[in-house]
């Protein structure tokens, strides 16, 4: 459904990005309902009566260096920050509320100046801003500081509709506690989501056709086997010295941040839920090996590069190169036609397709000082139904498929790469739970092919970490 709602909304929405979206209201004791609509009906119209909230300031606080996706202060020319800057202007008449923005530097080595900005603000009561973008990677360890509001308790909103990430949501609601969300809003994480690129140079040199791999990945059947065969008939010692090194032909180039989202990619889960919802640690086990062997064989082998070097795929070193999705925009001036896949599946046991975000990416949280809880909901509905409606759009159509992406065909593969989002509540917390689980585990991966005594030398501080973490959810 989400994606033939997105299509509808591209044709209807991205061709006029100055037009205004309607701005009929709904009563505000209702939650917002999970509707399907045609072409003419605008997700408002389905609502009724609207409160009007006198023109309040709503304030939301990022990031410096993603400040992007949450406000742009007026229209510039570039499709993405004008449908930003219309999206904001929507909402804004739509709610009459005074969209504002305040932004802290929050690298991950400027993490704890923006740590303290949100704690030292909400622990001294003050309502300085009502929505916040953090990083995943350190902002969700803040969730046991008791600062902010459970999100699924929020009025006037649905987590079901199409432009919230049930991917993330449903895995990081416990005890039906919710408190970091994610949804369209969080642009961030279409641009850090990991993808596989295919150089269209290299598949038809050696008797391979695009058309193929995209019907393999409609069929469900775009798997690490069939991505390893083609790799191997590729690779070359270009230059003849029997040293494999940049100046040779590789099948697939990948370093760690991209291994580590594999596991993820494989089926791979740090934690599970139990019959009560409970997350367990689940890491190791049989499926582990086989995931974590095939790595290993794969890094130890001629035909996997394991530097970042996307240069060697825009000079036609690389068959395969998985990255960001927003690596793209960096291919644009290279010669070669490419194609855009999502990561394959371990095998075709394997249910569905699964896209990891890097843990930079933005989630969404709701200070405890907020007190209009009303307006609160609509705005993060608002928000990310906008993002839906007119962000993302443009940020596929013409940043990522008009500009970049060759083929109608990559357009759809973007959909399901956006789609199969899936972060897993361990993954989500890693630096709360006593480190990067999987990202040590990958690293080993990589070196070595023993994997048991970095697990056996940290389940337990595994353990404690997520037992504390799942104690404040069942208890706070």
């Amino acid at each position: 459904m989400k994606r033939t709602i997105l299509y509808l909304l591209i044709a209807a929405q991205l061709a006029s990005l100055a037009s205004c979206g309607g701005s009929e209201t709904a009563p505000e004791t209702t939650d917002a309902p999970t509707t399907t609509y045609s072409e003419t009906t605008s997700y408002y119209d389905t609502l009724g009566d609207i409160p009007d909230f006198g023109g309040v300031d709503y304030t939301i606080l990022s990031r410096s260096t993603v400040l992007w996706e949450s406000y742009v202060e007026e229209e510039t020319g570039e499709v993405v920050d004008d449908a930003v800057h219309r999206r904001n202007r929507i909402v804004s008449e739509t709610l009459n509320v005074n969209i504002k923005s305040l932004d802290a530097t929050g690298t991950w080595g400027d993490r704890q100046i923006f740590v303290d900005r949100v704690t030292n603000s909400i622990m001294a009561g003050d309502d300085e801003f009502q929505l916040i973008l953090g990083c995943m990677s350190y902002m969700n360890g803040t969730i046991m500081s008791d600062l902010y509001t459970n999100i699924a308790s929020l009025p006037n909103l649905n987590l079901e509709n199409p432009w919230w990430y049930q991917g993330y949501n449903d895995n990081m609601t416990i005890n039906g506690k919710l408190y970091s969300a994610m949804g369209d809003l969080c642009q961030s994480a279409l641009s850090f989501a990991y993808t596989t690129y295919a150089n269209d140079t290299l598949l038809v040199q050696y008797g391979y056709k695009k058309d193929d791999l995209y019907a393999l990945v409609r069929d469900g059947k775009w798997t690490f086997d069939k991505l390893t065969a083609m790799a191997k008939t590729v690779t070359n010692d270009l230059d003849g010295n029997g040293v494999y090194d940049e100046n040779d032909l590789y099948g697939l180039g990948a370093y760690y941040m991209s291994v580590r989202s594999m596991a993820n990619a494989f089926g791979i889960d740090y934690v599970t839920k139990d019959d009560d919802g409970i997350p367990q640690l689940s890491v190791w086990g049989d499926r582990f090996v086989e995931v974590f062997e095939t790595i290993n064989e794969g890094c130890s082998s001629n035909w996997w590069f394991t530097e970042s070097n996307s240069e060697m795929f825009s000079e036609d070193k690389l068959l395969f190169y998985m990255d960001y999705l927003s690596m793209a925009g960096n291919l644009r001036d290279m010669k070669s036609e490419f194609c855009v896949l999502p990561m394959p599946k371990f095998d075709e046991a394997q249910k569905n397709y699964r896209t990891e975000a890097s843990d930079s990416s933005s989630v969404i949280f709701v200070p405890k000082t907020v007190q209009d809880t009303e307006l609160a909901g609509y705005m993060l509905e608002f928000l990310n139904y906008e993002s839906y409606n007119t962000v993302t759009p443009a940020y596929f159509e013409t940043s990522m498929q008009i500009k970049v992406a060759r083929d109608e065909d990559s357009r759809e593969m973007m959909e399901i790469i956006r789609d199969s989002f899936n972060f897993n509540f361990g993954y989500c917390f890693s630096n709360a739970i006593g480190g990067w689980v999987m990202g040590a585990l990958m690293q080993k991966a990589m070196d070595t092919p023993d994997a048991a005594s970095t697990w056996a030398s940290n389940e337990g501080a595994y353990e404690t970490g997520l037992a504390k973490v799942v104690k404040y959810y069942m208890e706070g």
